[in-house]
């Protein structure tokens, strides 16, 4: 390019000489040197017209060229992008998604939000870590593995490790913020499930060794206090509030064995409507006494293969947490759905939430935030679940409610052949 700019150049100055020597001899037109510079005149235009051509030819090739590259280098990107088993999300500096992968679109159920601010994209009631990019964006500061909790409105909350990065022009100066997250939603499920089951086995080692032992004198303090009951009104509330105390020691020795050593549930047929219709019936009075609306949407359900008294109990247990958290004129219920080869139950409630710093421990053994409470309810309710083949998992937001899901299977699991 530089070889024929100045070849372009040495002809321009040489027509500048020609027209000089056109413009001497200009007056006599049959002088030979007129002549020669007309023909040298002629020669160079035709070369730079050439020439120009040329170079139009060689632009439109590098056009092409550079053009063709670019589809290259965004095919590629966006294939090194979409193959990447990590959600990748790209803000420019505004805080605004630009670039959005496929594993991105799965993890959260969005299929292509750019040019939409990353904060419209999650739930900004509970701050979990889930702006970590915009405090990249904001601050520089990257992050390593952090682990973060996104909340997505309509789904549940999913746990994510996150590495942030700056995105820099060459001035150094911060253009946008790129993330990469890693779902390890179910990863801490199975932990969980893993502490929950080692604390279970050694609760269970604990129970069979005292368990008994604190009955059987419970059993002789509460038969000598009612044989002896005193006629004396003051003397007798003395008993009857120690016989209380006995009862309430009895039923939390009741419930540690049967956490301990849980019998194998028998299963039968069973109408999951007329169950909790039962249950409802049971809560009917303190229900009652704060007006609370007791809601069954469990119909049209074939017959489960479950224990009805476990499920029993534990629908109770969790009515009567939901009671105790819900205030007057507030809403409590079960709802069923049969999908998938399972049925799927949710306990819900408008209560007053659990706070989110507990909320990993509400299943753990003798964990309550009750005075009077055994902290043992939902342990049992957990194992009842698990000894169903199922899962319970809780969700709860703070002064809104508490949603608990349960899955087992549907699938008839009695032993009467024609069920099967």
């Amino acid at each position: 390019m530089r070889f024929r700019l100045k070849n372009e150049i040495a002809y321009i100055a040489i027509i500048g000489l020609c027209a000089a020597l056109v413009l001497e001899y200009a007056t006599d037109l049959q002088h030979p040197a007129l002549y020669v510079l007309l023909v040298v005149l002629g020669t160079i235009i035709l070369k730079l017209s050439l020439s120009r051509q040329q170079i139009f030819a060689y632009k439109e090739s590098l056009i092409e060229k550079l053009s063709l590259n670019l589809d290259l280098n965004r095919s590629l990107h966006k294939l090194l992008l979409n193959d990447s088993k990590t959600a990748i999300e790209v803000v420019n500096k505004y805080g605004v998604v630009v670039n959005w992968n496929d594993k991105a679109a799965e993890m959260t159920g969005y299929i292509k939000p750019l040019n939409q601010n990353h904060v419209d994209l999650f739930s900004q009631e509970h701050q979990t870590g889930q702006n970590k990019i915009l405090e990249t964006l904001a601050t520089g500061i990257e992050y390593l593995d952090q682990e973060i909790t996104l909340s997505i409105n309509a789904r549940d909350s999913i746990i994510a490790l996150i590495n942030t990065y700056t995105l820099k022009d060459k001035r150094g100066r911060i253009r946008g913020a790129l993330a990469v997250y890693r779902d390890i939603t179910v990863k801490k499920q199975m932990e969980r499930q893993a502490q929950q089951a080692d604390k279970f086995l050694a609760l269970g080692q604990m129970a069979a060794g005292l368990a008994h032992e604190i009955r059987n004198p419970l059993t002789t303090v509460k038969g000598f206090l009612q044989l002896t009951m005193p006629t004396n009104p003051r003397h007798r509330e003395y008993y009857t509030l120690m016989l209380d105390e006995v009862n309430r020691t009895n039923k939390l020795v009741s419930e540690f064995i049967l956490l301990a050593n849980p019998s194998a549930p028998s299963f039968v047929p069973t109408d999951l409507y007329a169950l909790v219709e039962e249950v409802f019936v049971a809560l009917e009075q303190p229900s009652e006494q704060k007006n609370i609306r007791l809601i069954n949407r469990s119909a049209n359900l074939p017959p489960i293969g479950l224990d009805v008294e476990q499920f029993k109990y534990l629908f109770l247990n969790l009515c009567m947490n939901s009671l105790d958290a819900t205030p007057t004129n507030g809403t409590i219920g079960i709802a069923a759905e049969a999908r998938d080869f399972q049925v799927h139950i949710t306990v819900w409630d408008t209560g007053c939430g659990i706070p989110l710093d507990i909320i990993d421990r509400v299943f753990d053994p003798f964990f309550t935030t009750k005075d009077s409470s055994t902290g043992l309810g939902l342990s049992i309710c957990y194992h009842i679940v698990q000894s169903h083949s199922g899962t319970i998992t809780l969700e709860s937001t703070p002064h809104y409610g508490t949603t608990i899901h349960i899955t087992i299977p549907l699938q008839a699991s009695w032993s009467d052949p024609k069920h099967l």
